[in-house]
């Protein structure tokens, strides 16, 4: 499950919402839940790309069964305790809350945040971040706005570390 994870943010980013709907219908086959030993396995990063999954599909007895699991997990790794709020804005697309777009400015905070993060290892921090790499950008919000903007949410905030006017689909 987990290696669905970049396949989504990429259809997040490309407005590729038929691809996305596809993938997330597949992860649920039972062919992928016991090839992948799924069920109820797996840590953190199983249950984000679970979140989005349940996401995907609207489901959110889903999301939020995989978002209790995540939250109980999420203090045996610092960068998800820290650093990792993507599961919120997730649960904000899901109640299609218009606090989305200030959610993201919040989001940006958090993302900055790393890159000065003296606990982080193992490349979580941002060592190419701002001054020493203008393409550095939070991945995660942007595709998670392109996912909100589909679902008719108002997404506003766009900025340097969160570009959400690059990556809007073409009318």
């Amino acid at each position: 499950m987990t290696n669905l994870t970049h396949a989504f943010l990429a259809c997040f980013l490309a407005n590729d919402w038929q691809r996305a709907q596809r993938l997330a219908q597949a992860a649920r086959l039972p062919v992928m839940q016991e090839e992948g030993t799924e069920g109820e396995s797996g840590g953190p990063h199983d249950q984000i790309a679970k979140m989005l999954v349940a996401t995907i599909l609207c489901d959110r007895a889903a999301f939020r069964h995989q978002q209790s699991r995540f939250a109980r997990d999420r203090s045996r790794a610092y960068f998800f305790e820290a650093h990792f709020k993507y599961d919120r804005l997730m649960d904000l697309i899901l109640a299609r809350s218009e606090t989305f777009d200030s959610a993201l400015v919040a989001q940006e905070k958090s993302f900055l945040a790393r890159a000065t993060d003296p606990r982080l290892e193992g490349g979580w921090t941002l060592d190419a971040c701002l001054d020493r790499n203008a393409l550095v950008f939070d991945v995660w919000a942007v595709a998670l706005a392109n996912l909100a903007r589909h679902r008719r949410l108002t997404v506003r905030h766009s900025s340097d570390i969160i570009p959400t006017r690059d990556f809007e689909a073409a009318v």
